[in-house]
């Protein structure tokens, strides 16, 4: 008998039971992290190479960092039937960070269920001609585009074919990003476990931002600026309608594995965040809709490009731009457009002199161009993973007017600041903001002639849809219910932060989110935009 075996022998039998209970305790923190990780596994090898592109948007070559979780949980379902039909409101945790999300349908502006979506090829007889296929019922399966503000999160909601559940797709923070497992996954893991935090419904993972580097950069010599400063509005606009075709090219839709459901789940939620970036400005409001999504089946399809592209597969970017411009210009067969946006995997560059095209550049577009006739034109880089968001809100900004940060009219605006119009390389916490400058450049622009295109709504897509403040739909108590605990205080206070304990039974106080907009904070008062109001 070893010594060690003749202490745990001389150890009375309490000593004994607890030693032995230690053990047993720590056997299963070790199995239970054993079968967490093999069960994320398990759902990783149980998805088909289509499952895995529609959740991370990629082939399985490229896997972000991720984690399952869970959205349906138990709260959420009880207290559905009190929300309306235009609010939702999702708790969860990911990436050790504590999500509270208060979620408003958006209105319809930004794309509508008679928004066309096309599929662009190459005539078979004809290899200088396009032929533009209407595709039906794309966006039938969307139930709505939901948003949370004061996140920035923009968020795609559908429904479950076999119970109450729904599903959500897109951007829940600025480096974050969710997806539903396939519905016949959760059915699978619902018989497998009967424990309720063991059944995933939902990936979160982190969006990867691609050519971050010092070379990644914006050159304000790149960029055109001929507008007619002299020639001014009788009156300024209030609010800009830029009607946005957005032009997608072989690179990107065979990233989705050329599946039209794929890409507008994707590229819907990355507008509305892009459209979401723009309700930071007031003077003028600007409210971007999608006039047309034109997918391209084949590199060749779109001739601006293909023709712009060298050896290495990069494109020429002011000459695809330039060509894009009179390509679309004399194309009088889509639908009336303000401004073209072209999406690409493919690299772009920028030529520097003969045979040289420097790589240099995310994104290029001219800037003040938006009503132009043949100079209407951007192109970004994305990496397919909502990398290209920020990307793309710059390069509208070009065409709206807005120079970079520290340049031109925007000199007294440090670039290294790092808002929206800055460069690539300065991208900072203040990447979803709009600088000073731009902000009163945006509305110089709204004086000018050049924004004339700017005025006319969408037609089309019905009224706006009105809003019911969530606050109105569920008290406190389900509130914080839906956080797991029990509110804490009843007054002013919850405008800015609402505390709830940490449980049912935990009576420690827990400040996160503000209440619900709408939330009553005294007698006839109401929270709006984190003050106590009277009702208006």
């Amino acid at each position: 008998m070893t010594n060690s075996t003749k202490k745990y022998d001389g150890l009375s039998p309490i000593m004994s039971l607890i030693y032995s209970l230690r053990i047993f305790l720590f056997a299963l923190v070790l199995l239970e992290i054993d079968l967490s990780h093999s069960f994320n596994v398990k759902i990783q090898d149980m998805l088909t190479d289509d499952e895995y592109l529609k959740i991370f948007h990629t082939d399985r070559s490229e896997v972000p960092d991720h984690e399952f979780i869970r959205v349906n949980s138990s709260p959420v379902v009880q207290l559905r039937e009190r929300l309306s039909s235009q609010n939702r409101i999702l708790s969860f945790t990911a990436f050790g960070r504590r999500y509270d999300l208060q979620l408003q349908l958006r209105d319809n502006v930004l794309i509508g269920k008679n928004t066309p979506i096309w599929h662009a090829d190459i005539d078979p007889e004809n290899s200088s001609r396009i032929i533009y296929t209407q595709l039906p019922n794309v966006l039938d399966d969307i139930s709505g585009i939901y948003q949370d503000l004061d996140n920035m999160v923009s968020l795609l909601e559908s429904s479950s074919n076999v119970s109450d559940d729904v599903f959500y797709d897109g951007i829940i923070s600025s480096d974050v990003a969710i997806s539903p497992l396939p519905q016949r996954l959760i059915g699978i893991i619902s018989n497998i476990s009967d424990d309720n935090a063991m059944i995933k419904d939902h990936v979160v993972y982190k969006i990867k931002f691609e050519n971050l580097t010092s070379d990644a950069h914006y050159s304000a010599s790149e960029i055109e600026r001929k507008y007619d400063s002299h020639s001014i509005r009788q009156h300024p606009l209030d609010t800009f309608y830029p009607e946005v075709l957005v032009v997608i090219d072989a690179s990107m839709y065979k990233h989705f594995g050329k599946k039209p459901h794929f890409a507008l789940n994707y590229l819907v939620p990355f507008w509305n965040a892009v459209d979401l970036r723009y309700k930071l400005l007031n003077s003028p409001e600007v409210k971007l809709n999608i006039a047309g999504v034109i997918l391209s089946q084949d590199e060749k399809a779109l001739a601006f490009l293909h023709s712009n592209m060298d050896e290495n597969g990069r494109i020429h970017a002011k000459k695809a731009l330039l060509d894009a411009g009179h390509f679309y210009y004399s194309d009088t067969s889509l639908v009336s457009r303000d401004v073209v946006v072209i999406m690409t995997k493919h690299d772009i560059c920028s030529v520097k002199y003969a045979n040289y095209c420097k790589s240099s550049a995310i994104g290029k577009a001219f800037t003040g161009k938006a009503c132009s006739k043949k100079k209407n034109t951007a192109i970004l880089e994305d990496n397919g993973g909502y990398g290209g968001i920020i990307t793309a809100t710059h390069e509208i900004g070009h065409l709206l007017g807005l120079p970079h940060d520290g340049e031109d009219e925007a000199a007294e605006c440090s670039i290294q600041d790092g808002y929206i119009m800055a460069s690539a390389k300065y991208r900072s916490v203040n990447s979803l903001c709009w600088s000073s400058c731009s902000k009163k450049i945006l509305e110089r622009f709204s004086s000018l002639t050049a924004s004339n295109c700017l005025e006319n709504k969408p037609k089309n897509l019905g009224d706006s849809i009105k809003q019911t403040l969530p606050g109105r739909v569920l008290t406190l108590e389900e509130q914080c219910l839906a956080r797991g605990g029990k509110p804490c205080v009843f007054n002013a206070t919850v405008c800015w932060k609402l505390y709830c304990t940490k449980s049912m039974l935990n009576k420690k106080c827990i400040g996160k989110a503000p209440a619900a907009e709408g939330t009553t904070c005294g007698d006839g008062l109401y929270c709006r935009n984190g003050d106590c109001i009277a009702d208006a």
